[in-house]
């Protein structure tokens, strides 16, 4: 419970609330026995605020095999716990959160409890709140549950006892603090030292286990847990006097104390206000502002004859929608309820299971919040047959795969009762589409609906699963050992998938196709290789991919080609792997790659003018003559007019040209990666090295040559991807 309503109790309205009911179509995706007696069903509800994710464990509690039982936060109350830890703790197979209780107390449920036939904390002092309890004849009921005692003296007087293992709350029929002119006990149940409220002037006893008084603190609280299998009797105020005029060391008490009704409980929760009633919804008549709306929910329905059992999750979420009360009440008046509670919901809901064949329980009502929230108690399942042989298995694993995905597949077991099996201890087989195989791992080949299997001394179990191409992908990538070779060399290469959910796998690579364009050689899928045998004396090759529907162009440069490196919208670049930057950036416009000229005839050694009279960029490079006239579409090269459709700009103070059309022009290779917008020049080493034994004057570059005295207005540059 939260804060906030600790202190709506405080002002709770006891008049009727009248909501309107809702109508919504309950659908169920999926069901399975969990134990003997016991089924968990998953629903989709479509509200009004969306589809909501609804969980609901069926408990037949005709069958001697099953057990429903109040559980204690981590044994005790004040020890609060989350229903993970519940459910670990215990080993139920289906647990929900429970009962109300004040965040800021010591930690301990506004309503009554029994647990083991042992009544562990007596209700609230107020109307309107219901619980839900099994007798010892496996019939459950929800009821008003009342507390009553009193104390009795050696000397004949008695006192009422108000409560047991409370923590401190508003008085709702009293009007007045629950602590204040009363005694309350508290048993070994009660873990923390702190009990209630003590009092100024109050007075707590210890009594032994046979209600013997070992002990009397005036004034101040006994600082102790109480011991096990003994009690401490907490009054305060007038109850305070009455202890110290009647009560002595050596005084044997007698401790009167009930709940009513008084029914033979063998277990027993708190609850808050009734849903249904008759096996209709009703209006909800306790209303705390803090739980209206739409919100995670968790409440507990009974059939008429009291021998079935609903545990109900309501999950809010990014997948669920949440509900109203009277959603709820609907929903339970569907399912079969007769009469039906609601728990604590909000950030307390959760729910695990543990499914069949499973040691561990799993988490199946998302929590709200960040995580689940630490609770005083809640409703658990659980299995108590006795172990016998295996009886069935269940194969699992991922009902999806991508085509030449590597998945494995594992067994799982129970026995007649439904109790798990250690399979990975025996003996299992497992195949394919009817064919056996070595191991419990599959890579498909072929697109469509397959079938694994598995067996365990005869015992065999199949799932279909559905093999998926392009359609079951994010995006997909071929990477390489290497991307720079030769005649002769070999590189590794790896298929890499993401799948639609981001979940990353390796691919079989012979699922794909492969072609080589511009250089030849050979792709070996099962070595996982690609070995070149022919450059064709060109710098720059193409592996092209064909996976389902899905096309990849993977570049490849000739090792006997100097290269030069680029991204767009980075000023760093490589040059034969080595790290360099230039000052301004290349960029992309009208599907045309421009990169700053300064970079790029230093990079390649050539020599460049500037003409001011004509506006012209003048190109010189290893016998070739470029013109470039700023913002027109048409250059010279070597005398002869050629159509551009991306002039040259001045942008940023520097002059920028279309790389591939001065590139190529000048004799030179030019290579484009659409994934990583990468831009590749590739430049002979033969080329170089005559570049390199040319004179000195002739590799010199007017920098200066190459900034327009007088920036141009015209043709303002956009960003766009390259050729």
């Amino acid at each position: 419970m939260k804060k906030k309503l600790s202190i709506a109790l405080s002002i709770l309205l006891l008049c009727q609330v009248f909501l309107p009911l809702q109508s919504f179509a309950a659908n169920l995706v999926s069901q399975e026995i969990i134990g003997p007696g016991a089924v968990r069903y998953l629903y989709q509800v479509k509200g009004k605020r969306g589809r909501v994710r609804v969980n609901v464990v069926k408990c037949d509690l005709n069958n001697a095999n099953l057990e429903v039982s109040l559980v204690t936060g981590a044994g005790k109350y004040t020890q609060k716990a989350t229903v993970s830890q519940m459910s670990k703790r215990t080993d139920s197979i289906a647990l929900v959160n429970g009962d109300f209780f004040n965040t800021l107390a010591q930690g301990a449920p506004l309503g009554a409890s029994v647990l083991n036939s042992r009544v562990v904390s007596a209700p609230m002092n107020s109307v309107g709140f219901y619980s839900l309890g099994i007798d010892a004849n496996n019939k459950a009921h929800i009821e008003e549950i009342t507390f009553g005692g009193r104390l009795y003296t050696t000397n004949g007087k008695s006192y009422p006892i108000q409560g047991l293992n409370k923590a401190q709350y508003f008085d709702n029929i009293g009007g007045t603090d629950s602590h204040a002119n009363t005694i309350h006990l508290y048993n070994d149940h009660w873990a923390s030292v702190s009990r209630g409220k003590f009092k100024s002037g109050g007075v707590e006893v210890l009594l032994n286990e046979n209600n013997v008084v070992e002990r009397i603190s005036n004034g101040s609280p006994l600082k102790m847990p109480v011991p096990q299998g003994k009690m401490i009797v907490q009054a305060n105020n007038g109850a305070a006097n009455f202890i110290r005029g009647n009560v002595k060391p050596g005084d044997k008490l007698k401790l009167d104390y009930t709940i009513y009704p008084k029914y033979a409980w063998k277990t027993l929760i708190g609850g808050h206000g009734l849903l249904v009633a008759g096996g209709a919804a009703i209006p909800y008549r306790l209303s705390p502002e803090s739980i209206d709306g739409y919100r995670p929910r968790t409440a507990g329905g009974i059939s008429k004859d009291g021998k079935t059992l609903y545990l109900v999750s309501v999950e809010k979420s990014s997948r669920s929608a949440g509900m109203l009360l009277s959603e709820l009440s609907n929903f339970m008046v569907n399912l079969g309820a007769y009469r039906a509670v609601n728990f604590d919901g909000g950030g307390s809901t959760a729910m695990t299971i543990k499914e069949l064949g499973n040691f561990d329980q799993t988490v199946v009502t998302r929590p709200s919040g960040k995580g689940q929230r630490p609770v005083v108690n809640g409703v658990g399942v659980f299995n108590r047959a006795k172990e016998g042989p295996l009886a069935n298995i269940k194969v699992q694993g991922p009902t999806e795969v991508l085509l030449g995905e590597s998945a494995s597949y594992s067994i799982k077991g129970w026995d007649q009762n439904y109790l798990p099996k250690h399979t990975e201890e025996m003996k299992q087989a497992y195949y394919l589409a009817g064919q056996w195989i070595p191991t419990n791992t599959i890579s498909p080949k072929t697109l469509g609906t397959t079938t694994v299997g598995g067996n365990i001394n005869g015992i065999r179990d199949t799932m279909e699963v559905k093999v998926l191409g392009s359609k079951g992908l994010k995006s997909l990538n071929l990477k390489l050992g290497k991307d720079t070779l030769g005649p002769g060399m070999t590189t590794s290469l790896s298929l890499e998938a993401v799948k639609k959910d981001g979940t990353k796998v390796s691919l079989d690579p012979s699922v794909a196709t492969f072609k080589l364009e511009g250089f030849t050689g050979v792709v070996n899928p099962g070595q996982k290789t690609l070995t070149i045998a022919d450059t064709q004396n060109k710098g720059l090759g193409r592996l092209l991919v064909q996976y389902d529907q899905t096309s990849l162009d993977i570049p490849l440069f000739n090792k006997d080609y100097k290269r030069i490196d680029m991204v767009i919208g980075h000023k760093s670049y490589t040059r034969d792997g080595e790290k360099l930057t230039m000052d301004v950036a290349p960029f992309a416009t009208n599907n045309r790659t421009l990169v700053p000229l300064r970079f790029l005839v230093e990079s390649l050694g050539g020599q460049v003018e500037w003409v001011q009279e004509s506006q012209e960029v003048h190109i010189a490079y290893k016998g070739h003559q470029l013109v470039l006239p700023l913002n027109s579409t048409t250059m010279t090269v070597d005398g002869k007019s050629v159509k551009i459709d991306t002039p040259a700009m001045v942008k940023k103070e520097r002059t920028f040209v279309p790389i591939r059309f001065v590139v190529e022009n000048l004799g030179l290779e030019v290579g484009y990666d659409q994934a990583s917008k990468r831009v590749t020049i590739l430049e002979k080493q033969e080329i170089l090295k005559e570049k390199e034994q040319m004179p000195e004057e002739n590799k010199v570059l007017e920098k200066n040559s190459l900034e327009k005295p007088q920036e141009p207005k015209e043709n303002p540059l956009t960003e766009d991807q390259a050729a």
